[in-house]
């Protein structure tokens, strides 16, 4: 009896810790879209940066060849 009422909760624990397991899973899948959406944004970013710079430089020409 107590050692059937020790493997029901062995059992039990070990359900416990798969449906931790599962839960860790989901939330590291979701983290991981969330990363994959800033790196998105950061190479969106760099790449209006780039423009911003270009259309800097085009003003600053301009400026200059002004009377």
């Amino acid at each position: 009896e107590e050692q059937e009422q020790g493997i029901r909760q062995l059992e039990s624990d070990i359900s416990d810790v798969n449906q931790i397991f599962k839960e860790l899973g989901a939330m590291v899948h979701e983290q991981g879209e969330v990363i994959d959406s800033i790196e998105a944004h950061v190479e969106k970013t760099e790449v209006f940066v780039s423009e911003g710079n270009t259309q800097l430089r085009q003003a600053s020409t301009y400026q200059v060849g002004l009377p």
